[in-house]
């Protein structure tokens, strides 16, 4: 977990070749699951 008020950072971006293009459609999922969550805690 990231302390509070610490920005969230990308540490490994993917490429778009062999498996790494399927962690990437799943790396995108989870940040929008987070941002989604992250609305509904502050709204």
């Amino acid at each position: 977990y990231f302390p509070d008020g610490m920005a969230r950072r990308d540490f490994y971006r993917p490429a778009e070749r062999g498996f790494e293009r399927e962690i990437k459609k799943r790396l995108a999922y989870w940040t929008k699951l987070r941002k989604e969550r992250s609305g509904r805690e502050s709204g």
